[in-house]
C-alpha cells in the first residue's frame, strides 16, 4: 500500500514537472512569436537584434504550432494562451502565409484596363544553372517569354550586345521591338515598358548593389510612379554562407557546435544587424520619394532583401502602400533560391486606383531570385 502511494506521488510529481516545462515552453513560444510578429514595427537601430526576430518568424510559428499540439494532449489550460497568441499575431501570420482560395473576379474588372507587371533580380544576367549557350542569353530570353507590359529589373548592368553574357544583337533587336521604352537607372536598375515611361532623377547618389530607381509611366492615360528598389543585402561572403549551412549540420566533432555558434554570434549576427539598419535608411528614402514624387498611383517593387513583416514593409504601410501577395497568395512563398536562404525577399506593393488581380512566381533558377508576375487592373472611374 505504501509503495503504491509512493509510486502515485512520484508519477504526480513528474506529471506536474512536465506540465511546468510545457507551460514555460508555451510562454517562450508565445513571446517569441509576438516579438517576431511586431518586431517590424520597431526601427532596427532602436532595439538591437529585433530584426533577427522578424527573420526567424517561421521558426517561431512552427514552435508555436508544435507546443499547441502538445498542450492539446497534456496541458489544455495552456491552450487559452495559444489561442490568444494566434489572435494577436493573426495579421503577421496571414502576411507570411495567406490562405486565399480565389482571387478577385476578372468579370468585375472586365471593363477596366489591365497591365502585367514583372519584377526580377536577374543576377546581372548570369546563368546560375550552368554554362550559357554561345548564341543567346537565357535570362534575357526568359524575360521576353513573359511578354509582360512592364518589366522591373534589378542587377542588370548591360542591355546591349555583350559577348561575355552571350547577349546577341538579335536579342537586343527583339527586346526593343517588344519594349519601345528601355530605361537604365544608375548602375544596375532598369525598366522595360510597352507604355510611355521616363526616369525621375532625384539627385541622390545610389551605391552599387544598393539602389533605388524612380520611373513615371503613362498606362492607358493613367500616370503611375514606379519605385524600383534593391535594398541593402546582408553582404555575406562565401565563408559566411558556408557558416550558415553549418548551422543546419551542427556537427559536434572537434567542438564544431560551440565554434559554429561563436562564429554566428560574432560574424553573421553583426552583418544582419548592420544590413537591417542600412535598409531602414533606404526605406526612409523610399518614403521621402513617395511623398514628393509619388502621386496617387504608386508601385514599389523589387529586391527588398528582407522578409514579410520587416521594417520596410511596415513603414511603407504608413503611406497607404499595400502588399500584393497577402491579398492573392496561398501559403508561404520563397523568392530566393540559393545557399539555403529560402525566404520571400522580393515584394510588390501598390496604392491608388490599381487593383491586383493575379500573381504568380516563375520557377526558373537562372538567377538566385525567382521573378514575380502581377496582373493589375486600373479603375479609371476613380481617376
Amino acid at each position: 500500500m505504501k509503495n503504491s502511494i509512493a509510486e502515485t506521488k512520484r508519477n504526480s510529481f513528474w506529471r506536474n514537472f512536465a506540465r511546468t516545462i510545457l507551460w514555460l515552453l508555451t510562454v517562450t513560444a508565445a513571446l517569441g512569436l509576438a516579438a517576431a510578429s511586431y518586431g517590424g514595427n520597431i526601427a532596427p537601430d532602436s532595439i538591437k537584434g529585433i530584426c533577427l526576430m522578424v527573420l526567424t518568424f517561421p521558426a517561431w510559428l512552427l514552435l508555436m504550432i508544435f507546443v499547441t499540439v502538445l498542450d492539446a494532449f497534456w496541458c489544455r489550460k495552456a491552450l487559452v494562451l495559444c489561442l490568444f497568441t494566434y489572435i494577436a499575431c493573426a495579421s503577421a501570420i496571414w502576411e507570411f502565409s495567406p490562405l486565399n482560395i480565389t482571387g478577385p473576379s476578372m468579370k468585375k474588372y472586365a471593363d477596366c484596363p489591365h497591365f502585367s507587371f514583372l519584377t526580377y533580380n536577374t543576377a546581372n544576367l548570369n546563368d546560375m544553372e550552368g554554362p550559357m549557350p554561345e548564341d543567346y542569353n537565357p535570362t534575357l530570353s526568359y524575360i521576353l517569354k513573359f511578354n509582360a507590359d512592364v518589366v522591373n529589373l534589378q542587377e542588370v548592368r548591360v542591355l546591349s550586345p555583350d559577348h561575355n553574357l552571350r547577349i546577341s544583337s538579335k536579342q537586343i533587336d527583339s527586346l526593343h521591338q517588344a519594349y519601345p521604352y528601355v530605361l537604365h537607372y544608375g548602375e544596375s536598375q532598369a525598366l522595360l515598358s510597352k507604355y510611355p515611361a521616363e526616369c525621375i532623377h532625384t539627385g541622390a547618389n545610389n551605391k552599387p548593389g544598393n539602389e533605388i530607381a524612380l520611373f513615371r509611366l503613362n498606362i492607358e492615360g493613367t500616370p503611375v510612379t514606379l519605385i524600383n528598389v534593391h535594398l541593402q543585402s546582408y553582404g555575406l561572403t562565401p565563408s559566411d554562407k558556408e557558416l550558415y549551412k553549418d548551422i543546419t549540420k551542427l556537427d559536434e566533432s572537434d567542438g564544431g557546435l560551440k565554434n559554429t555558434l561563436k562564429d554566428v554570434r560574432h560574424t553573421l549576427l553583426s552583418k544582419v544587424q548592420h544590413a537591417a539598419v542600412q535598409r531602414k535608411l533606404d526605406t526612409e528614402r523610399v518614403c521621402d520619394y513617395i511623398e514628393h514624387f509619388g502621386g496617387p498611383n504608386v508601385i514599389v517593387a523589387g529586391d527588398f532583401n528582407d522578409v514579410p513583416g520587416c521594417y520596410a514593409l511596415r513603414r511603407l504601410a504608413d503611406f497607404k502602400m499595400r502588399e500584393v501577395y497577402p491579398q492573392l497568395g496561398f501559403g508561404p512563398m520563397v523568392t530566393f533560391n540559393a545557399d539555403r536562404f529560402y525566404f520571400r525577399i522580393d515584394h510588390v506593393l501598390y496604392r491608388g486606383n490599381l487593383t491586383p488581380l493575379r500573381m504568380r512566381r516563375g520557377n526558373s533558377r537562372l538567377s538566385d531570385h525567382y521573378p514575380l508576375l502581377v496582373t493589375f487592373a486600373i479603375n479609371q472611374s476613380d481617376n
